[in-house]
């Protein structure tokens, strides 16, 4: 099989640093916990989206779309000890959260000011163009500062998935919002 090179995997006609203000939503959706790890692995987190796909009908204040479009955020969370905790979530947009669904949970996302990127290709490369995105940031000395003390819920990215989203086309496409610290 034929390797893709990384530089398909990222939208070569938008600038690298196109910056957009994201509205504040809230969401439902099904979580996992990582440990020690800096992205989820690919098989889980599919698994997590085959499970959330089956359950979606149980949302009954989804958002009203033209089409579908459902979002995964990988995000960390601090416990009482102010120990980090890395989730990844499977979620769509909701009117409100005042419904209690089994094994899902709500967030409430604030407005965020992100760097928007374009992931190309198989959802299996999303984890590379993340690092190349890092990678970039590092470069160009766009560190957060570290926050003292640490808010309740630090998103590391979003992701929109939409009609542009398959599994595993070359011609798949991934919105990807990198928030700003």
């Amino acid at each position: 099989m034929k390797q893709q090179k990384l530089s398909s995997f990222i939208d070569q006609k938008s600038p690298p640093m196109n910056m957009i203000q994201l509205p504040s939503m809230m969401v439902i959706g099904m979580e996992i916990v990582f440990e020690h790890k800096i992205f989820p692995e690919y098989q889980a987190s599919r698994q997590l989206w085959q499970t959330f796909n089956h359950r979606l009908q149980q949302i009954p204040n989804r958002k009203k779309t033209k089409g579908w479009e459902k979002w995964g955020i990988l995000y960390h969370q601090f416990d009482e000890t102010q120990q980090k905790i890395l989730k990844y979530m499977a979620c769509v947009e909701v009117s409100d959260l005042k419904f209690q669904i089994a094994s899902m949970v709500g967030l409430q996302i604030p407005s965020l000011h992100c760097q928007k990127h374009i992931h190309r290709g198989a959802l299996i490369h999303l984890p590379e163009t993340l690092d190349h995105i890092t990678q970039q940031k590092r470069q160009k000395n766009i560190e957060p500062e570290p926050l003292l003390p640490p808010p309740p819920l630090i998103i590391d990215h979003l992701e929109h998935y939409d009609h542009r989203f398959h599994w595993s086309k070359p011609s798949s496409e991934i919105r990807l919002y990198i928030p700003e610290r």
